[in-house]
């Protein structure tokens, strides 16, 4: 009976937690002066890309403003010199439907659920551990040997097509777990490991690789390790190997200027997460993680970018612990 009790009890959680993620707007656009008003004696307080709201309460735009903000998967866009009721915007959303099958309908969904699963560091970390538990069997190379070099580059989500990451001619950070040692060698080589196509010893535990200079094919298949440098290659002093492909020409199409997709959105921010969606639904992770953090870097207060980057990262970095972009402790 109390076991029953207590499934009931965490049935109610969950559901309570379900519904309080669903229950919330993100502001994904704002521009000029937009307010939210929560009711009461409240003081009203200022909107900004990123922000999490109830969806009780009001919205103004005041004159030469615009807003867009983001209910379960549905963008609704504010006019300037209006003052919008937040429980009936609620109701608009959910009436407009999911346009699961198009881009903009997949972007719109996953940019929603994933801001519901990034409200506190705690979340966040639950959010990783859950994905990449279902992530690791699926990426050619993953395995359960307890190896003294983690991985932690960034690698295709779980939903993802491909099983390896896609890479272009821009270069490419990879990084590992420092294991106690202090200086490693990083190896890449081709797909059946007879021929090394860059060796390099580093103190560090990141190194980032000029892809253009390699000496690659479209197409080609890479495989990649690091093992402690002056030590035997046994499974306490290497990595596990993990794989990337080649695919030149894929990643200029989806940079070019022709890429109406990834540029139909309101302004640079929305523009480029649009962007860093498609390349990530392509495999191209490690261009979507170098174009989310120089955006972070170059707009420190940008807030969106910086909840996206966070959720990025908890899909496609191999499990450890995400700790360097809590949407919380980043908010202005």
């Amino acid at each position: 009976m109390r076991k029953q009790t207590g499934l009931v009890i965490i049935l109610i959680a969950m559901a309570t937690c379900w519904l309080s993620a669903q229950n919330e707007i993100v502001i994904i656009h704002a521009q000029g002066k937009v307010e939210y008003l929560p009711g009461g004696n409240t003081s009203p307080r200022t909107v900004y890309p990123g922000l999490s709201l109830p969806t009780q309460g009001k919205i103004r735009c005041f004159p030469n403003s615009s807003a867009k903000i983001l209910y379960d998967g549905n963008p609704v866009p504010l006019d300037a010199n209006n003052v919008y009721d937040l429980g009936e915007i609620k109701a608009q959303a959910k009436s407009q439907g999911n346009r699961l099958r198009t881009f903009t309908g997949r972007f719109w969904s996953y940019l929603s659920e994933s801001f519901s699963n990034s409200d506190d560091q705690a979340a966040l970390e639950k959010y990783h551990q859950q994905h990449m538990a279902n992530a690791k069997g699926g990426i050619k190379g993953f395995g359960e040997k307890p190896y003294g070099i983690n991985l932690v580059s960034a690698y295709p989500s779980p939903e993802s097509p491909v099983k390896q990451a896609q890479i272009g001619r821009d270069p490419i950070t990879l990084r590992w777990s420092r294991s106690g040692s202090s200086a490693f060698q990083l190896t890449l080589r081709n797909e059946t490991g007879e021929k090394v196509l860059l060796e390099a010893r580093t103190r560090d535990t990141v190194f980032t690789v000029n892809v253009s200079q390699l000496d690659l094919a479209p197409d080609a298949f890479i495989q990649w390790s690091v093992q402690k440098a002056d030590s035997t290659a046994d499974v306490s002093t290497t990595s596990a190997t993990q794989w990337l492909q080649y695919a030149p020409e894929a990643w200029e199409a989806l940079l070019s200027g022709d890429n109406a997709e990834a540029a139909s959105g309101t302004d640079n921010a929305e523009k480029l997460l649009m962007l860093c969606f498609q390349l990530e639904e392509k495999g191209f992770v490690f261009s979507a993680e170098s174009m989310l953090e120089k955006f972070v870097n170059q707009h420190p207060d940008n807030v969106l970018v910086k909840r996206y980057l966070a959720t990025f990262k908890s899909r496609v970095t191999p499990a450890e612990p995400l700790m360097t972009w809590s949407p919380k402790s980043q908010n202005p």
